[in-house]
Formats: C-alpha cells, sequence, structure tokens
C-alpha cells in the first residue's frame, strides 16, 4: 500500500479509506517520503494535505526506512506509530525504541523505551541512548530524558558520546544550528559526569559549546564540581570552564593549565 507520504509492506494491512488510516501488523517495513502531500487529494474536511516532512536529523532529499512489528498511521494527520523493534534509518543515521512515533506534518520524532540513536553532524557523529528521546523541529533540539521526570534523580538515564566526551546526566539536551547540520551547544542536567580527555568533571549542570570546544560545569552544595585526572588529582569547587583547545581550567575563578604538576589526594589518617 502507498500513498503520497508513505509506502507499507507487512503481512496485513488493513485501510479505513475515509480517514486515510492504515493498520499494519507482522513485518512491517515503511518507506517515508519527504515533500508529498501539496499535489494531493483534498482530504474529507475540504483541505489538502499539508507536505510531508521527515525529522530534521534526516535529509529531506531522500526516504526514510522504518520496520517495526506494527504500524498505526493516520494519514490527515500525518502520524504514524511504530511499536514492537522499532528501526528509523536513512543513510548512517538510525533511531531505534520499542515505540517510534512520527509527525510528517511537524516533523517531530518520539522514541520510547530503550531508546538509542546514531546521528552523523558535521561537527562529527554522536551516539545516544535513554529510555525517551525527543526530537521538535521547530526548536532543532533533541532531548535524551528519563521516562518519567522525578524530583530526586538516583541515576543518571541518559548517555552521549560524540566530539564532546563520554557524558552521563539526568537528561540531555542538543542543540542543533537552524539551517546547518551541527551542534551548536548541548545542556547536561542532574548527576552529570563527563569524561574528556583524559579527565572526568562531575557537576550538577553542563554546557558544552561546541564551536569553542568549551565546557561550563556547576555544582550544588549536594553535587559540587569535581575533577580527576588520570593521575588522580582532585579539585572540588562550585564552578568549572574548561577551554579544551587550550586546555586551561577556571574553577572558582582560578585557572589551571594542563601541563601543572598533578598530585594525588590522600585519604584522611585514622
Amino acid at each position: 500500500m502507498s500513498d503520497e507520504r508513505i509506502r507499507v509492506e507487512a503481512q496485513a494491512i488493513d485501510i479505513g479509506l475515509e480517514k486515510r488510516a492504515i493498520v499494519a501488523t507482522g513485518k512491517v517495513k515503511t518507506f517515508l517520503r519527504s515533500g508529498g502531500g501539496t499535489a494531493s487529494p483534498q482530504t474529507r474536511g475540504g483541505t489538502r494535505a499539508q507536505p510531508s516532512r521527515l525529522p530534521g536529523l534526516f535529509s529531506q532529499n531522500q526516504d526514510a526506512n522504518v520496520t517495526a512489528a506494527r504500524l498505526d498511521y493516520d494519514g490527515d494527520a500525518g502520524t504514524a506509530r511504530y511499536t514492537g523493534n522499532a528501526w528509523l534509518w536513512q543513510g548512517e543515521n538510525e533511531i531505534r525504541a520499542e515505540r517510534i512515533d512520527l509527525n510528517q506534518t511537524t516533523g517531530d520524532l518520539l522514541a520510547v523505551g530503550g531508546a538509542r540513536s546514531r546521528l552523523v553532524f558535521d561537527t562529527g557523529t554522536s551516539g545516544g541512548q535513554a529510555p525517551v528521546i525527543r526530537y521538535v523541529d521547530a526548536k532543532r533540539v533533541i532531548t535524551y530524558a528519563p521516562e518519567k521526570p522525578a524530583a530526586t534523580a538516583v541515576k543518571p538515564e541518559s548517555h552521549l558520546r560524540g566530539p564532546q566526551g563520554d557524558l552521563d546526566a539526568r537528561q540531555i539536551e542538543v542543540i542543533l544550528a537552524q539551517t546547518e547540520s551541527r551542534v551548536e551547544r548541548i545542556e547536561a542536567d542532574g548527576l552529570v559526569t563527563a569524561q574528556v580527555d583524559g579527565k572526568t568533571i562531575e557537576g550538577s549542570h553542563l554546557t558544552y559549546y561546541a564551536d569553542q570546544e568549551r565546557y561550563h560545569v556547576t555544582g550544588t552544595a549536594a553535587r559540587p564540581v569535581v575533577v580527576r585526572r588520570e593521575s588522580c588529582k582532585e579539585v572540588v569547587g562550585t564552578a568549572l570552564t574548561f577551554e579544551r583547545s587550550a586546555d586551561t581550567m577556571t574553577i572558582d575563578g582560578k585557572e589551571r593549565r594542563g601541563n601543572q604538576k598533578d598530585t594525588c589526594r590522600q585519604p584522611a589518617s585514622r
């Protein structure tokens, strides 16, 4: 079955003609098209279908592919829900989850249940995982987050690996440039741990500015900023700025350079 937005292959396909609804089950495979819709027949409400958009994480110039155990598709709204080992990919870019929701009108995406992503940007390849991955096209923001917000985070549930290093936190937001395929900024919040160039940096909140390779980390009384190096130096403060290209750190207003001799903090004697 196919229309201007989607082509569906499955073991069983039920079609509702009046509402342009599709339920497909059994080895579902779909090809999502970008740009279709403007020349489609009028819907029963008298308006033409909106142009079809893929999530802005993907190229609009080629089809994207999705496989799953089941598809629930609303052609009038341009929404598709894939459940059961859902896998969305286009070239080297891919997202996997138990469920993936797509909106071909807004270009938004929601992946729920063991969600994982591999995305290639001009600034490098990024791999992430979290219970939930959400992309909002109007804001150009990818969010890695727990399934349910908690008043007090017990453990970091989101992980991101890429040019910024290895990053763990309760929630991670990746802000993309508006018109280019590159990362502008990353915001990580709650139980933050970043591993960069042999350093482990812990804190409560981290901001990474991609074009400057600059990290700004803040802490709280419960989780101060801590820096550990391979040679086991430990520095504790409330705010840190790390300039990666110059290998300099400013901790609570005091600058430390990467070539300074490290010392180990010895455990207190009993």
